[in-house]
C-alpha cells in the first residue's frame, strides 16, 4: 500500500527540475544547521533555533503536499512558516522580547480554559484544579504586558497574538499571528506541554 501519488510526484519533478537540482544542497544545509545539539545560556537564541526547526519542518510539509498534488494544502502551511520566520528574525534583533514571546503561552492556556468554562466543559480530568489555578495566577501576573488600547475607540483588550512590530490600525482585529500567537508550537521550553 502506498499513500504517495507517483504520477503527481513525477509531474512535480518535471515542472520543478531546477528546484530538484538544488534540493540536495538545501537538505544538506538544513541538516548541518538543525540536526545538532544546540546549547545556549540565553533564552532568545534557543527560541530562534527552535523556531528555525519549525520553519524547516513546515518547509518539508509544504514540499510533501505540493509534490503530491496538494498545492492548496501547501499554501495553507506557507503563512505559519512565514510568520515563524518573521518572529525568528524579530527575536534575533530584539532578544529582550523572547521572554514576552514565551509568556504569551499563559494567555493561550487561560483562553482555552475560559472557552471550555463558557460552554460548560469541565477540564478537571485533563487540567487539574491546581494547574488551572497556576495558569490563572501566571496569566494575572503577565496580562498587562499584552494589553493594547485601541486608538480609535479607547477599548482595552488582550492582544490576540504577540504583535511584533505590526499595527493594522483597526479596532479589535488581531495584529499578527505568530505560530498561533506565540510559543505553543515550542513545547520544548517551559513545562513541555502544548497548552490546554
Amino acid at each position: 500500500m502506498t499513500f504517495a501519488l507517483p504520477a503527481e510526484q513525477e509531474d512535480f519533478v518535471k515542472r520543478n527540475s531546477r528546484f530538484m537540482e538544488v534540493l540536495p544542497s538545501l537538505e544538506n544545509r538544513l541538516n548541518q544547521v538543525f540536526l545538532r545539539r544546540f546549547e545556549s545560556a540565553d533564552q532568545a537564541p534557543k527560541v530562534v533555533f527552535f523556531l528555525g526547526r519549525l520553519i524547516a519542518k513546515d518547509f518539508h510539509e509544504i514540499l510533501l503536499n505540493c509534490a503530491n498534488g496538494y498545492g492548496m494544502a501547501g499554501l495553507k502551511l506557507l503563512r505559519p512558516m512565514f510568520e515563524a520566520t518573521m518572529t525568528a528574525i524579530y527575536l534575533t534583533h530584539r532578544p529582550d522580547e523572547a521572554k514576552t514571546f514565551l509568556e504569551y503561552h499563559y494567555v493561550h492556556q487561560r483562553r482555552g480554559l475560559k472557552i471550555a468554562e463558557s460552554v460548560g466543559v469541565d477540564l478537571s480530568d485533563c487540567v487539574p484544579k491546581g494547574q488551572q489555578e497556576e495558569i490563572e495566577a501566571k496569566y494575572q501576573a503577565i496580562k498587562d504586558h499584552y494589553r493594547q488600547v485601541c486608538p480609535k475607540c479607547g477599548a482595552g483588550r488582550i492582544l490576540d497574538t504577540l504583535a511584533v512590530g505590526h499595527d493594522n490600525g483597526s479596532c479589535h482585529e488581531p495584529t499578527a499571528c505568530h505560530r498561533d500567537g506565540g510559543p505553543r508550537g515550542l513545547g520544548f521550553l517551559g513545562s513541555g506541554r502544548d497548552g490546554v
